[in-house]
């Protein structure tokens, strides 16, 4: 299996639940600080791995120090020759630290459904190989949503990203069977999730704004998400696929 590069990130992040009232003004109180960045309005596609005891998500929201994920990301519904991101998530102590290769779908589908090895020429390879077989990981649930992602206009460091129509499904998990799901946030929740990444501090403007608009950051993960809604729904049942 042939990888076509690799890449790693880190920075900080925090994540807001907006309704509606306050996604618009919102964007009418940033607009001239941000632009749109080279996905602008797009479709973002998940497989979240997991194993039959939910080790993975069971940890993500007990909100422990230390945590990560192994998923697989395509912008917009694939086919064989998309280009798929196989990564894994890591968050310690409030900083996000991204560790992907990036391949053509089939071959990461293939990998996920099989006990194939990646190129381990690569770090990352070897690290995401690890832990899927450590923890016997494999594909979970999908989870998709549609995205305005926008740079800071004199700050490209800084990141702001808006997603909404949460859906997610648990069979016919394969990307290449279409992006439909069942709604994740409904009224109770919001109807935007916005999270904003930079390396450092936000910028004072930033700040400002949103506590001119009483916006607050809050501890919100898709995934744990819709594992809660299903397990309060089914008892003291965990979900099995």
């Amino acid at each position: 299996m042939n990888t076509i590069y690799e890449n790693t990130f880190k920075r900080g992040e925090k994540k807001f639940v907006l309704n509606a009232s306050q996604f618009t003004r919102l964007s009418e109180a940033i607009k001239d600080k941000v632009v749109p960045d080279e996905y602008g309005r797009h479709t973002v596609l998940n497989i979240y791995c997991d194993n039959e005891y939910n080790e993975s998500i069971l940890n993500s929201i007990s909100h422990p120090v230390y945590k990560e994920k192994l998923r697989l990301r395509c912008y917009g519904v694939p086919d064989d020759e998309t280009t798929a991101f196989l990564e894994i998530k890591k968050k310690f102590k409030g900083i996000v630290y991204k560790r992907r290769i990036e391949l053509p779908y089939a071959d990461a589908w293939d990998y996920l459904c099989s006990k194939k090895s990646l190129d381990m020429s690569l770090q990352q390879a070897r690290e995401i190989d690890y832990l899927k077989n450590r923890m016997d990981l494999k594909p979970y649930v999908f989870v998709g949503y549609d995205r305005i992602a926008m740079l800071g206009a004199d700050d490209p460091e800084l990141r702001i990203t808006f997603d909404t129509n949460i859906r997610y499904r648990f069979d016919d998990l394969d990307l290449r069977l279409g992006n439909s799901g069942k709604l994740l946030i409904d009224e109770k929740n919001g109807d935007y999730v916005m999270e904003i990444k930079r390396a450092d501090s936000f910028p004072l403007w930033l700040t400002d704004i949103l506590t001119g608009e009483k916006i607050y950051s809050s501890s919100f993960s898709k995934v744990g998400n819709v594992y809660k809604h299903n397990y309060r729904r089914n008892g003291d049942r965990c979900l099995q696929i």
